[in-house]
């Protein structure tokens, strides 16, 4: 399936702003609102986009922890329910099926690293050994582009961060039962969720407002099913001879400018940078990886591929509401 210039103009201008009014985008990206409405509710019937809530976890006094693992070919069937039982934690924010080294990929959302141990031990615990090979990475910062492929004409280059903070925001109940529930029901209305909760609308307004000033909420944006667009999903996990601030700054605006890079993620582990790539043509990638040698030299010392082959989970607060049972 292929979007239509207009149908992807609108998605450009909407991916960071899904909370927006269809005036406000309509005033954007130059269409009348009711075109604005209707590409809209076409692309979600369509399965194409959906509503997400950009949480910032970091701020919280969290930290992102990812594993990457290979399991042994004899688990068979059981694969399916070991996705599921990992799905299912309150821990993790995300599980993806890769292609190449990596086979599976999660990441958890953790205040110490004794729950990261604690969760591969459970795992063990409920399937036994299971790992042919296991990396564990620490994730510092993150930061989400709009995908500047749908639209490279624009002049949007603005972006979602997401970074290690030294001084935590502390949320009380309320705010977390709030957290909880625009994280699983973001494409309803506040009006609507704060009923839920048996929150007053204007206490719960309030609250949004509070987080959002936090840097706790970054935005309400629009998680888009490429795949169903022809689109191949790659990560490119970049190692390098050193990082400083120098490369930092310099990997930052390269992939700020990219038109196929749509996520950076600066690790501690065995690699350092992760870029999450957008192709419509697999060979593609290779191009994008000679121009990354290209641009930095000598300070990329290897660059690996692997290809998303499903997302099983993505919530970036993954947490059950206080008084819920967790997983």
């Amino acid at each position: 399936m292929r979007l239509l210039d207009r149908e992807r103009k609108i998605l450009h201008f909407a991916q960071f702003n899904a909370d927006a009014s269809v005036s406000e985008l309509a005033h954007r990206c130059g269409f009348k609102p009711s075109t604005v409405r209707y590409t809209l509710e076409k692309l979600k019937s369509q399965k194409l986009i959906s509503q997400a809530v950009f949480i910032d976890c970091h701020r919280l006094g969290y930290r992102t922890v990812e594993i990457y693992f290979e399991v042994d070919a004899s688990l068979g069937s059981r694969k399916q329910w070991l996705l599921d039982t990992i799905a299912a934690s309150a821990k993790v924010c995300w599980l993806r099926e890769l292609t190449g080294d990596l086979g599976i990929g999660l990441a958890l959302c953790v205040r110490h690293s004794s729950e990261v141990s604690d969760f591969i031990d459970e795992l063990i615990r409920l399937a036994g050994p299971l790992f042919l090979e296991k990396v564990v990475v620490t994730r510092q910062y993150f930061e989400r582009y709009r995908m500047k492929h749908l639209y490279p004409m624009s002049k949007l280059n603005d972006s979602l961060l997401s970074a290690d903070t030294a001084i935590p925001i502390t949320i009380d109940d309320i705010d977390q039962r709030i957290l909880t529930a625009i994280s699983r029901e973001p494409e309803k209305s506040r009006s609507f969720i704060s009923q839920k909760l048996n929150i007053p609308h204007s206490t719960f307004e309030y609250r949004l407002k509070q987080l959002r000033e936090q840097g706790v909420v970054k935005n309400f944006i629009y998680q888009t099913n490429v795949t169903e667009l022809g689109i191949q999903l790659f990560y490119l996990r970049i190692f390098t001879s050193g990082v400083d601030d120098s490369l930092r700054k310099q990997m930052r605006s390269f992939c700020r400018k990219h038109v196929n890079i749509d996520a950076l993620f600066e690790t501690l582990g065995p690699w350092d940078f992760v870029l999450g790539v957008e192709v419509e043509e697999s060979n593609h990638i290779i191009k994008i990886q000679e121009e990354i040698h290209r641009t930095f030299g000598s300070r990329i010392t290897r660059i690996k591929s692997a290809s998303i082959y499903e997302t099983r989970k993505m919530l970036f607060y993954p947490f059950e509401a206080p008084g819920e049972q967790v997983t």
